[in-house]
């Protein structure tokens, strides 16, 4: 008595299978969006009277024969209603149920990762499906028969026809394609780079002359580490904005008597920059800028503590 193997149904070819199907089929070329019955038994030339029984029963398409010395494989297509029929009618013949059918045992189940470019040639040589390419994986499936390569898709080298692509992986995000231009700015300015680091800059406010004195003997008071980064140039300070003294009502400050009698300098557009508030300062000018000029926030900052007068036209 024949022992059924395998009972699939199919009920919609979907069109990569279909394809696939359609490389190396002998019989009737499948159609996407068919169903389709794939019977196997054994020993292989019982095969042949089920083939007899299903394409003549109902109007289907025998698609695949294959009839070996120990197994035989069917695959027959067509509609629903009509590829049911016909491998009920096999069944039938085989005096035996679906659930009869040997369940699949996993034999040996291992992945080829990187494939070599010689073994990649050598399974296309062999092909059926999609071609294999160097570098991807082959998964090995052995289960009552020898293993079939799968390619597992992915994307094609960049390169040759087409638009060039970026290489898979992980997409940089803006900054960080920004972090590392600016590494790459620096190894080239500064090849030896800091090496204790980029310097640290503190902001120190001395308005008055006991800010001055404590600064002073915070300084003598550093141990010869922090010396040494103040010589190196990986500690350095910059001097804060004093915010100025509230004036009584009806008194004037310095910079608005100077204002009032300063040399008064024009400048009708482009940035105002931190040079051009400490020359205006040396000069005891003030200045007045046009609709077009930019004042920038660090000569804010200075005009602000040189006490030189700005007036913005509007």
């Amino acid at each position: 008595m024949a022992e059924l193997r395998s009972f699939i149904f199919l009920s919609r070819l979907q069109p990569q299978t279909m394809c696939y199907l359609g490389t190396w089929v002998r019989g009737s070329l499948p159609r996407s969006h068919v169903s389709a019955q794939v019977i196997e038994v054994a020993p292989g030339l019982d095969i042949e009277p089920l083939t007899d029984v299903a394409v003549k029963h109902a109007d289907v398409k025998a698609g695949i024969l294959v009839v070996e010395r120990q197994f035989g494989y069917l695959e027959i297509h067509g509609g629903t209603d009509e590829v049911q029929a016909a491998a009920s009618a096999a069944l039938g013949a085989l005096g035996t149920t679906a659930r009869d059918a040997s369940r699949p045992e996993i034999l040996a189940s291992k992945i080829i990762t990187m494939l070599d470019p010689q073994q990649a040639f050598l399974v296309n040589r062999n092909k059926i499906g999609s071609m294999a390419l160097a570098g991807e994986s082959l998964p090995d499936d052995r289960r009552h028969r020898p293993a079939v390569p799968v390619r597992l898709r992915g994307r094609r080298p960049a390169g040759g026809r087409g638009r060039r692509r970026r290489a898979s992986g992980p997409r940089m995000s803006d900054n960080e394609e920004l972090r590392a231009l600016v590494r790459e700015v620096i190894r080239d300015v500064l090849p030896s780079g800091f090496p204790g680091g980029l310097p640290v800059t503190e902001t120190v406010n001395l308005s008055t002359d006991e800010d001055l004195a404590a600064f002073v003997q915070r300084l003598l008071d550093l141990d010869p580490d922090q010396r040494e980064e103040l010589r190196s140039g990986r500690k350095r300070f910059r001097l804060g904005v004093t915010p100025a003294a509230p004036v009584p009502a009806g008194a004037t400050n310095g910079a608005e008597r100077a204002g009032e009698s300063a040399p008064v300098r024009r400048i009708e557009r482009g940035a105002v920059t931190e040079a051009v508030i400490r020359a205006a300062a040396r000069a005891g000018e003030r200045l007045v800028l046009g609709r077009a000029a930019v004042l920038t926030p660090l000569a804010r900052d200075r005009a602000r503590a040189s006490g030189v007068p700005i007036e913005k036209e509007r």
